[in-house]
């Protein structure tokens, strides 16, 4: 069985409908989804705290979602990695988030935080990363990115995948990803 533990995006937790989505079309027999609470105001403390997860616990696979893909990416353990609308750019994208009327909790992000991220957005960005271990998955519809770091992925960091939905996924979309993690 496989151990995929799931980064979800930022504001979201271990409980998101992404993470529950996952739980519900990954093949029970075969994938066990865990998700943690990490430190998400700061990415170097959040980098080492997934990364010891992902030692500690014998991770098969993560799925990171958006600022957790990001930050998937920034992990040191090498491990197959596949990322879901990623944020590939923390310092541009974060500024730009406003709390959503729906979502009382939401948050905007602070100056400090944002900062955070760019250290590892530069190390990131500095060289490729081509790898067929990381698998990036972009959603045709995404409100909130776009499409637009879908051929930067590409070239960078490995294959891309087009799904059906939005940013903040839905069931086909989630379902063509499980159904490519079950192919492989």
């Amino acid at each position: 069985m496989k151990k995929v533990l799931f980064v979800y995006g930022y504001g979201g937790s271990p409980e998101s409908s992404m993470c529950q989505l996952f739980r519900q079309f990954l093949p029970h027999d075969r994938f066990e989804v865990v998700s943690y609470v990490y430190p998400q105001h700061d990415c170097a403390q959040a980098v080492a705290f997934l990364d010891e997860v992902v030692r500690r616990e014998g991770i098969d696979l993560v799925i990171g979602t958006s600022l957790g893909g990001f930050i998937t990416l920034a992990f040191e353990t090498r491990v197959p990695k596949v990322v879901v609308n990623p944020c590939m750019k923390p310092t541009v994208e974060l500024p730009l988030l406003t709390p959503r009327p729906d979502h009382p909790d939401d948050v905007q992000p602070s100056p400090e935080l944002v900062a955070t991220y760019a250290p590892f957005e530069q190390r990131l960005f500095a060289s490729s990363h081509l790898d067929d271990s990381i698998t990036g998955f972009f959603a045709e519809g995404d409100e909130l990115l776009g499409t637009k770091y879908v051929e930067n992925f590409a070239t960078q960091f490995g294959p891309v995948h087009m799904i059906p939905g939005s940013h903040f996924g839905n069931i086909p979309g989630v379902q063509a990803i499980a159904a490519a993690l079950t192919a492989s």
